[in-house]
């Protein structure tokens, strides 16, 4: 008979691999499809492989039992295959469209690989699927991992404790009721509503409700947060790159609205349920849009696409004519129906 600790490691091996896409925002429109492949699955081990910039989302979703990283270069290919072989997964479920995430459960001798066609992998993967390209996103995921089922509402994100007191350290001073603002997007300019159009509505949020603003971001958007808080001013927090992931959750939690653009953000303050406007270009929320119950989508009329140019002019010209004083209204409206108990669905 097997000892204990031999049982326990017979346990850790085997089961499933979730390889995770490489976006905030894709990790989170998979989330749906990962909890009805766990509710199909309510025994089997459940790892995640994820890049080092998203394995902090995985962290917060209590139905994984293991995450881990994956490294860019030929050490991090390495130590990541060490890793698999030695767990001896059964089963892998590929994500990413990409040729190198399905070579590389190939080469970790993963039996059954399920992924969608593409890339010239064909031949890597056991199984292979083509789910509808017409849908959203969210439910591509889901007729890859978990074809037949129903999509069910976002799992709920495990806040650690530590972060949910980081929050309401950094938040405190902030008055009520706090709208945050993400003001940027790392897919690229083409998503990024005009920063003097946040100056204005952050002035205009404080001076219509009495209340306070706060910057999300992350480091590289530093100098954006730094001159919106000046242009801002008085009852303005800037917390553009001094926050991780799960604080980053945590504070959005203490918003009363939220306004972003179309951006992992956007997507992460969806999916803690709060009241969010999401500023819409070219790029088609009935395909990447936000997936929680208190959502507003601004949009201009004119073609949508599901991808665009980094730099696309005209992508950036849509953006700008959304108003802040439509962008206000429509916060001020979240902000007042959740008061109220209600909610708005995109």
């Amino acid at each position: 008979m097997k000892g204990r600790g031999e049982q326990g490691a017979a346990r850790r091996r085997g089961g499933c691999l979730l390889v995770a896409p490489g976006w905030l925002g894709d990790g989170i429109m998979a989330l749906p499809a990962v909890a009805a492949w766990r509710a199909a699955n309510p025994e089997r081990p459940l790892r995640v492989l994820a890049k080092p910039r998203v394995a902090a989302l995985w962290r917060l979703y209590p139905a994984v039992e293991e995450v881990l990283e994956w490294w860019p270069g030929r050490a991090g290919w390495r130590a990541v295959l060490t890793r698999l072989r030695a767990l001896e997964p059964e089963e892998a479920l590929i994500l990413p469209g990409s040729f190198r995430s399905a070579w590389l459960c190939f080469r970790a001798g993963i039996p059954r690989r399920i992924g969608a066609r593409g890339h010239w992998r064909a031949a890597l993967l056991t199984v292979r699927r083509r789910p509808d390209p017409v849908c959203h996103q969210a439910d591509e995921y889901l007729g890859l991992i978990a074809p037949g089922c129903p999509r069910p509402a976002l799992p709920v994100l495990n806040l650690p404790a530590a972060a949910q007191t980081a929050a309401r350290e950094r938040l405190h001073a902030v008055p009520a009721p706090v709208l945050g603002l993400l003001p940027g997007a790392a897919r690229g300019p083409a998503k990024c509503w005009p920063p003097d159009h946040f100056a204005a509505l952050g002035q205009a949020w404080q001076a219509r409700t009495g209340g306070g603003t706060v910057l999300f971001g992350s480091a590289a958007e530093r100098p954006l947060g730094a001159t919106l808080a000046a242009r801002i001013g008085s009852g303005c927090l800037d917390l553009t790159g001094q926050t991780d992931l799960a604080t980053l959750a945590a504070a959005l939690r203490q918003c009363a609205v939220v306004t972003a653009n179309d951006s992992g953000g956007m997507h992460l303050a969806a999916a803690l349920g709060v009241p969010l406007v999401a500023l819409y270009g070219a790029t088609d929320p009935a395909r990447t849009g936000p997936l929680g119950a208190q959502c507003r989508i601004l949009q201009t009329p004119g073609p949508r696409q599901r991808a665009i140019r980094r730099h696309s002019p005209a992508a950036r010209a849509r953006l700008a004519r959304l108003t802040p004083d439509s962008a206000l209204a429509a916060a001020v409206e979240l902000w007042q129906s959740a008061a109220q108990g209600t909610s708005h669905h995109a």
